[in-house]
Formats: C-alpha cells, structure tokens, sequence
C-alpha cells in the first residue's frame, strides 16, 4: 500500500458502494466495500476491478527492493474524484483522468496531462462549484526535485490552465515535498516545500 482510500458515490457506480485504493505497485483498485471478498491466494477475482495506472510493474522481483527509478509507474497518495473521472498520477508518466462508464472505470484513460510527472508522481484535488468550474490541483515533485503546483481543466486534463513555473520569478517553489499534496480552502491553493509553505490565490 502506498496512500489511502477514496469513497465513491453510488450515482456513478449503480448503486454499489465502491472505494478506490492504489498500490505501490502501479495498481488501482475498485473494491465492494460490502463484500470485500477477503484474502484469495489464486488471484484478485472477488475485486471489482483492477488494472495498472503506466505500463510498468514495480516489485521486488522486478525493480528490487528500492525506492523510485525513471522507469516505474508507481502510485503514491490518493485518488481524486470529481463528476464521474478519476484523476491518478503514477510516476514517471503524464496524470491521467479515467471516466466512469457502466458502475465502473473504463481502463483507458479519458485523457492525459501534457507533461510527465517525476518519480514520486503527483497528489491531485479538485475544486468546483458542484458539477462546474472544476480544477485538478495536482502537486508534483519533479525528476529535478523541484516542488510544482499544476492547474488542469477537470473536464479535460489535457488543458492545463497554469502552473508554479510558468511566471517561476513569481510562483516558482524550491525542493518538493515527496507524498505532498494540495488543500484547497477559501479560495487558496496551499502546498509545501522546502521547509516552507506557498499559498496561492487569486491576482488582486
């Protein structure tokens, strides 16, 4: 395991009540919180459903027991959900936003983030007015270690709307935070780095 567990709700999932957990592994996982099936030791079958974020499975038997590598598509934190899409930042690989068809995930991503992510991925929320003007945020600590802050239109994640590196001068962070990731309150995005905090807001 390598972050928590999403709730779902049930308008989407046909009325199953299904939560979404990562492993480290590169797996996302849909489960039957009313029938978590228990342990199996022929394989994963009493899951709703499962399948890898990137391409590459990591493992001790595949990638030996260390922590991050440029070819990994590990999973750290947290899904987020928003009006239907799962947003999922695996290392080494663009975010990718998977959408709800029938009670469950279509495995092919919706859409992707047009930059990759580094090797700890990125930790994403969403802020929206109900079912409109929604923002991914995704906090990403970048292959050079440099903390970035991303603003994505959750209907489509291929549009990105601005991120911490765009004007750097201004908004640019230091050294990222690994497992970092956004709070949105008041109309502020919060994120750490370094051993800092940066609080973004509106222009006056």
């Amino acid at each position: 395991g390598s972050g928590g567990v999403a709730l779902l709700p049930t308008d989407v999932t046909i009325g199953t009540q299904l939560a979404i957990a990562y492993s480290k592994e590169g797996r996302l996982f849909l489960v039957n919180t009313d029938t978590m099936g228990k342990f199996n030791a022929g394989g994963d079958n009493q899951i709703a459903q499962e399948f890898m974020v990137g391409q590459y499975t990591c493992s001790d038997t595949v990638t030996a027991d260390v922590a991050e590598g440029p070819g990994w598509n590990r999973l750290y934190g947290t899904p987020a959900y928003w009006n239907g899409n799962i947003y999922a930042g695996a290392s080494s690989v663009p975010l990718q936003q998977y959408h709800f068809e029938n009670g469950l995930l279509n495995p092919t991503p919706f859409a992707t983030s047009a930059t990759a992510y580094g090797l700890r991925g990125g930790n994403s929320v969403v802020s929206a007015n109900g079912t409109q003007n929604g923002i991914v945020w995704s906090y990403e600590k970048s292959t050079s270690g440099q903390g970035i802050l991303h603003a994505y239109d959750a209907t489509n994640i291929a549009t990105e709307l601005w991120n911490s590196n765009m004007n750097s001068g201004r908004d640019g962070l230091g050294e990222g935070i690994g497992f970092g990731t956004p709070v949105v309150a008041e109309g502020r995005v919060i994120v750490p780095y370094d051993t800092s905090v940066g609080v973004f807001g509106l222009l006056q």
